[in-house]
């Protein structure tokens, strides 16, 4: 029960407060961007680009990677927080230490994918580009195929 509270609270938190600490892109739009974020959701592409909608922080052992597109009140996306980020490696998705998430809200309603299990690879971390790639379920929806360039 405390684990469901604990992942509950989390995705409320990155559809709450993730697109509100987003940073803002200038007015100029550059479409080929390097940053991106892609993954196959159920034999669908999920795609993101764009500096300020694929970056990763690491502040001490917790790195966090967001790739997201908000419109409105539309946010897809994706969020790995690793609480035991140490360098480039592999990293298991357990839900409590290392979180992944699937975002898709439009309006008030969405679908969320909290990953039980799955992994991110951090393939390289080198300012101004990390570069990885992941895999995930909730034991019923798998994303595959994911990788990422974000900015750093």
């Amino acid at each position: 029960m405390k684990k469901n509270i604990t992942l509950l609270a989390f995705a409320l938190l990155a559809i709450a407060v993730i697109p509100a600490c987003t940073k803002k892109s200038s007015s100029t739009t550059n479409n080929s961007s390097p940053y991106t974020m892609t993954a196959t959701k159920g034999g669908s592409n999920v795609s993101v680009s764009g500096q300020s909608s694929v970056y990763a922080v690491v502040a001490g052992p917790l790195l966090e990677v967001v790739g997201e597109s908000i419109s409105g009140n539309d946010t897809t996306g994706f969020v790995f927080m690793l609480g035991s980020y140490t360098g480039p490696g592999s990293y298991t998705l357990d839900g409590m230490t290392n979180v992944g998430e699937y975002v898709n809200k439009t309006g008030s309603t969405g679908t969320i994918i909290i990953a039980t299990s799955g992994n991110v690879t951090i393939t390289s971390a080198a300012t101004p580009y990390m570069k990885g790639t992941f895999n995930f379920s909730d034991g019923t929806t798998s994303i595959s195929n994911g990788a990422f360039t974000a900015h750093f």
